[in-house]
């Protein structure tokens, strides 16, 4: 596994993308946006060995 700088925009965007998540459902909301399956992620690390 590489390792990801806590400065990094991804890691960012997505911590950001979890605290906006997680205000939204204590407000009452539910969760937008796009979420990959399982698969969709495993294909991903798949990917990333070749």
């Amino acid at each position: 596994m590489r390792r990801v700088s806590l400065g990094s925009l991804l890691y960012r965007r997505a911590l950001g993308a979890a605290l906006e998540t997680v205000a939204g459902i204590r407000a009452g909301r539910a969760p937008g946006g796009s979420v990959p399956t399982y698969a969709e992620v495993q294909a991903l690390s798949r990917d990333a060995g070749a």
